[in-house]
């Protein structure tokens, strides 16, 4: 099955190999270095799908909001390329992973909210302040 962000691009899974996988690992150190969270979680660019690159896949569709199964399928591609814009939108009432995502967001930079998985009023309040920084 080929992927619709890249041409050629196959779904990638555990014993994966190749350019194709070394080109992935690069593009996910992107996203997590725009999440402000390279330090915490990178993989090596060394073109094998590890449990390493796995571990990464995993948390990028846990705080994507998507399906953690360690695939490397369409939305979760689309997730590493596109990156925000492959998220839910999120208001007053939403929760989850990806609540938990932008508090974390927020905290790193430096506004206080509760990390607690519910945008309640404390994170519409972190979100305002964290839009006009």
């Amino acid at each position: 099955m080929s992927i619709a962000v890249f041409p050629g691009y196959k779904v990638l899974n555990l014993g994966s190999q190749g350019p194709t996988v070394r080109q992935l690992q690069r593009d996910l150190n992107a996203r997590f270095k725009q999440l402000g969270i390279l330090e915490s979680i990178s993989v090596m660019p060394d073109g094998r799908f590890g449990s390493e690159t796995l571990a990464a896949i995993k948390y990028l569709q846990c705080i994507g909001g998507l399906p953690v199964n360690g695939r490397v399928e369409e939305r979760t591609l689309a997730f590493v390329a596109e990156g925000v814009a492959g998220l839910p939108i999120l208001a007053a009432g939403s929760s989850g992973t990806s609540v938990l995502a932008v508090q974390q967001a927020i905290l790193q930079a430096q506004v206080r909210v509760l990390k607690d998985g519910d945008f309640g009023p404390f994170t519409e309040r972190g979100v305002k302040i964290y839009q006009q920084k």
